[in-house]
């Protein structure tokens, strides 16, 4: 069922992603065809905060640019679903095929590295790629070089469909596949990306608001979290923050896209929530963890092959039913039936010796096993 679930949750997701691309690439052959000597607008090229802020710099374009400042504000509530659902750049990128995907098959490959190779603790200080990118090419823009228009992820999209619309080879998109293919599919957006950088940078600008304030939120309940590890294995950017984060409550981390993706597959009912407005869109799991016997702790387990709790169940269940089965063979008097052979007398209860009564508490497991009978 979950798999199903996951399953449906990915493709919806893929659906969406492929109509915004095809939307794009539309636009784009709208705003470039037929060959004129003055060039359309993409009208997607609105939305993006890059493109807005040069066009805002260079003359007093704000309310034409609005949409640009309303995606920028519904990223400080929410989160960067723009690039999970929306952006054609990363969109394309994800659907390509990744070596790098096949090999990170464990949580211990996604945790972030330094520069020695050493695993970054939680709550240390990371700093990416794409945030002084970013700002080296704001200064530069500052300097009169615009720089933004070459490696903003939208213009890059549209620059590679007006190329290929003219018989052009658009050298950066193909750069940007391949290093897809080589180093993961969302690489580009997770470490170098300059608009990525920006909506991340809104995205934690407004981290600290609750879950009811947020349009679309991931919220997490630590205390039917079991730390298994789907979350971070199934995610497109493979964050390991929403599986080891101790929070409950809203989860706000910088790069994530609010896919979903970790909701489908996290097998515990609860754990995980997609909110709007606090309101659960959806919901992880279909039963309740599974708890130590006695003492009430949640188990640890990946739960890799899908019905590890379920098996776990039916053997605990066996083996309570073993135990009321033989709990009233044990509290037999010496004289029933089933603990007399033919031709043997009943034994007597007591001790011969010392005159004292056997304890009836103690299970008789010698007369259960057959070597209680004829001296």
């Amino acid at each position: 069922m979950r798999t199903g679930r996951r399953r449906a949750v990915h493709w919806t997701r893929r659906t969406v992603q492929a109509l915004f691309l095809a939307l794009f690439v539309l636009a784009a052959w709208a705003a470039s065809y037929p060959p004129a000597g003055t060039m359309s607008e993409n009208l997607f090229l609105r939305v993006d905060p890059l493109a807005a802020f040069v066009a805002a710099r260079a003359s007093s374009l704000w309310l034409y640019l609005l949409p640009a400042w309303i995606l920028l504000g519904l990223t400080v509530f929410s989160g960067r679903f723009f690039c999970g659902w929306i952006c054609p750049l990363g969109s394309f990128l994800e659907m390509l095929p990744s070596l790098e995907r096949r090999r990170a098959a464990s949580l211990a490959r996604l945790r972030p590295r330094d520069l020695s190779g050493k695993p970054i603790g939680e709550g240390n200080l990371r700093l990416r790629i794409k945030y002084p990118f970013l700002t080296a090419l704001l200064i530069l823009f500052l300097l009169g070089v615009n720089a933004l228009w070459i490696f903003d992820p939208l213009v890059i999209a549209n620059r590679a469909v007006v190329f290929v619309l003219a018989g052009g080879v658009p050298i950066v998109f193909i750069a940007l596949a391949v290093l897809a293919v080589v180093a993961g599919p969302r690489f580009w957006c997770q470490e170098m990306c300059p608009l990525g950088a920006c909506l991340s940078a809104a995205s934690m600008a407004g981290s600290r608001l609750p879950a009811k304030a947020s349009p679309l939120a991931l919220v997490k309940d630590e205390e039917a979290c079991i730390h298994c590890g789907r979350c971070s294995l199934v995610c497109p950017f493979g964050i390991v923050e929403v599986a080891d984060s101790a929070k409950t409550g809203r989860v706000a981390i910088a790069d994530c896209a609010l896919c979903g993706e970790c909701v489908a597959a996290c097998p515990v009912e609860g754990a995980l929530s997609l909110c709007s407005f606090g309101a659960p869109l959806q919901r992880s799991g279909k039963k309740r963890r599974s708890r130590s016997r006695g003492t009430g702790i949640p188990t640890q387990g990946a739960d890799h092959a899908g019905d590890g709790h379920d098996r776990e169940e039916e053997t605990r269940g066996a083996q309570e039913r073993r135990e009321r089965t033989m709990a009233p063979v044990s509290r037999r008097s010496p004289l029933s039936r089933t603990s007399r052979r033919p031709g043997t007398e009943p034994k007597a209860s007591g001790n011969p010796v010392s005159g004292e009564d056997e304890d009836t508490s103690a299970p008789h497991t010698a007369r259960v096993s057959g070597r209680g009978g004829a001296p």
